[in-house]
């Protein structure tokens, strides 16, 4: 599960969001991973997929070991507070055919509010 299972940003922020990836309590070891995908719909289902092996930029890692992970928005008009709240997990593949998702009980939320 995220360590902050829910993020408030504002509407057309390209700011990092950092993660903390964790099994219960315990930070998930990401050292050795085939790939991590993070996988987000906004609330009329649109659906944002990212890859770390696809968008090293977009999804990168803070502390690998720790399992801190870092999403960079690809463009202001990802987070519209039209379109809030947006509902996602994390995929972490193991290799190229096996892979858990995280937070596997839930999801996390990111609330946008409105910019002026």
């Amino acid at each position: 599960m995220a360590e902050s299972p829910t993020i408030t940003v504002r509407e057309n922020t390209t700011s990092d969001i950092d993660f903390q990836l964790l099994a219960g309590n315990t930070a998930i070891n990401l050292t050795g991973i085939y790939d991590l995908q993070m996988e987000m719909r906004d609330k009329s289902r649109k659906v944002y997929s990212y890859s770390n092996l696809a968008n090293p930029t977009i999804i990168s890692f803070v502390t690998k070991s720790e399992g801190k992970v870092r999403f960079t928005p690809p463009s202001e008009t990802i987070f519209l507070s039209s379109r809030s709240p947006y509902k996602g997990y994390w995929k972490v593949w193991e290799t190229s055919s096996k892979w858990y998702a995280c937070p596997e009980d839930s999801e996390f939320l990111i609330y946008v509010r409105e910019e002026y």
